[in-house]
């Protein structure tokens, strides 16, 4: 699924401690079951991804989109697997299984959030403002446009791994935690996306 000796795999969760490579991995795998029909498998495969974070859950509505046509069994494996190991989760550690949600409601938008540059020194908005901050309004733009790609998906029939791109991309930008290791997902999807382009031109 990717080449472990790679600079983004090595670096991330060897040396730096960061696992976001394992929701990634999740997250391309969940997207190759579905470019080959295995429904039910990409929706349990994505719901492991959503174990270890949440953002894959994102991806959801894409695995379901069948040309224009909406596939449950995703939705419903995807749906048992997180339950099962929120409940496991809450009867161990209660409901601080739930804490890393109302932590990213409650974070200032940092690195290369488009929110952190919206309320720097070199923002737009100093002209209008001594301090502006638009980061409440992150979610709701999130949100908004996540489900603007969903329909244009549904409407214009995208392929599975381009739209699902298209949507993480997406939502990345919009959230107003601009960590640089959540895009390690891209970096997986990307020649995914290009290798079934490539097979549906020929």
């Amino acid at each position: 699924l990717c080449d472990w000796s790679s600079d983004v795999c090595s670096s991330d969760l060897a040396e730096q401690g960061l696992f976001d490579i394992l929701p990634a991995i999740t997250i391309l795998s969940a997207i190759v079951l579905r470019t080959r029909r295995y429904f039910l498998s990409s929706g349990l495969v994505l719901g492991i991804g959503v174990l270890f974070k949440y953002y894959p859950i994102v991806l959801l509505p894409f695995l379901m989109i069948d040309q224009r046509r909406v596939k449950l069994s995703p939705l419903l494996s995807c749906f048992g697997i997180v339950s099962s190991g929120f409940t496991i989760s809450c009867s161990i550690w209660g409901m601080s299984t739930f804490s890393p949600i109302f932590l990213a409601t409650e974070r200032a938008s940092k690195q290369i959030s488009i929110f952190r540059f919206l309320r720097g020194r070199f923002s737009p908005l100093q002209l209008l403002t001594d301090s502006p901050n638009l980061d409440k309004y992150s979610i709701y733009a999130t949100v908004v446009f996540i489900l603007l790609v969903i329909f244009l998906s549904w409407l214009r029939n995208i392929e599975t791994s381009l739209a699902g791109m298209i949507g993480m991309l997406t939502a990345l930008t919009f959230y107003k935690v601009g960590h640089l290791q959540f895009y390690t997902c891209l970096f997986l999807m990307m020649p995914r996306s290009e290798e079934h382009t490539s097979e549906l031109q020929s």
